[in-house]
């Protein structure tokens, strides 16, 4: 899976700088989108495979660098890589997943002219309402004035799967963690 993510992707940035043209022009968007979820769906497998070894990576060096949460923390950021790539793709082919909001700190100028950062925006703002339970969601704090559009029910429902799977992680993670013979 790894050599795939890593090929799509090189791929992916050689076309996009047009350093290489084996996708005819009229195509590259479909690259552009098959690329993103791929390196998407490759980061979820291997936040999935982390989670499922987790016991025997803790305490390995390479994975748990900070020490044990190292390796939950990689996971986390993982996870908002993943999702930003997802957002991008699915966005390229269906425009309407979003909606503006109004109660935010970073502004986007335009919903059409949104920039990489503005996506890893969104991503850090899905992650921080679900680490935080839907805390910030209730009191209507948010990082950026993009949110999911209720009304693409797709999009809004794998939102809502992202969010869980992450607030069910911290739940087990701090349950791991706080063990006594962790």
């Amino acid at each position: 899976m790894y050599v795939v993510v890593v090929a799509v992707s090189a791929l992916y940035l050689l076309e996009l700088n047009r350093i290489t043209s084996f996708i005819p022009y009229a195509e590259r968007d479909y690259l552009v989108v098959a690329a993103l979820a791929i390196i998407g769906l490759g980061i979820i497998a291997l936040t999935i495979d982390l989670y499922m070894n987790f016991e025997d990576l803790k305490d390995d060096r390479a994975y748990a660098m900070f020490g044990r949460t190292g390796l939950a923390t990689g996971m986390l950021l993982l996870s908002v890589v993943a999702m930003t790539a997802i957002a991008i793709a699915w966005r390229q082919v269906d425009p309407t997943i979003f909606e503006t909001r109004s109660n935010i700190i970073f502004f986007v100028e335009a919903g059409d002219t949104m920039a990489v950062n503005d996506y890893l925006l969104f991503a850090l703002d899905q992650t921080q309402k679900a680490l935080l339970f839907d805390v910030s969601e209730v009191y209507r704090f948010g990082l950026i004035d993009i949110g999911n559009n209720p009304q693409n029910y797709a999009f809004s429902t794998a939102c809502l799967i992202y969010r869980t799977f992450l607030s069910m992680f911290v739940l087990v993670i701090g349950v791991r963690l706080l063990r006594k013979d962790a």
